[in-house]
């Protein structure tokens, strides 16, 4: 029996290439699943995060009724009286909110203030109202905090909230102190 050497080479060996090119598709498949994963995870947070946002439009429903509206009441110097508070209401009518407010609980007094207009996803945001004194004036003002802003209405000298002018504003930022490290 007559032996030949010769040596290997990876073009002659049909089984080499043969397992090569299955591994190859072998890698080509596992990175066609790992992409489908990818695509799948992008779905369902897409998914799962449209539902939460309904969940929670549902529940701010239950919570605070609809149209949504926010209520307070304190001394803003309109005549109140101790036992009768100024009364504030804040309410979202479809986007637009409109803020009510009654003097001394006297529902003939009662004047309306109108607020921004609400786009988008913030069309069914909760306004939240509070009266404090802004400007250093010793009456409180309205302040309506909506989509992480806030409006600022001042408690003018004839008894009636008004929108804070630029000019306000920077009188009121230059009034604070300022902040020391």
């Amino acid at each position: 029996m007559a032996m030949v050497l010769r040596e290997l080479t990876h073009g002659s060996n049909k089984a080499y290439q043969k397992a090569y090119q299955r591994e190859r598709r072998g890698m080509g498949n596992l990175v066609l699943l790992v992409v489908t994963y990818l695509l799948v995870f992008l779905a369902s947070s897409v998914f799962v995060g449209r539902l939460l946002t309904g969940v929670q439009a549902v529940l701010a429903d239950m919570r605070y009724g609809n149209p949504h509206l926010t209520t307070t009441s304190g001394y803003a110097f309109l005549g109140d009286r101790p036992e009768a508070p100024t009364l504030v209401v804040a309410l979202n009518l479809d986007g637009q909110v409109h803020i009510l407010v009654i003097p001394a609980s006297d529902m003939n007094r009662l004047t309306r203030l109108e607020g921004p207009y609400l786009f988008g996803d913030s069309g069914r945001e909760v306004p939240h109202i509070e009266l404090r004194d802004m400007n250093d004036d010793e009456r409180n003002d309205l302040v309506l905090s909506v989509v992480g802003e806030q409006v600022i209405y001042l408690n003018r000298v004839d008894g009636n909230f008004g929108l804070m002018t630029a000019a306000e504003r920077q009188k009121m930022l230059e009034s604070q102190a300022p902040w020391d490290p």
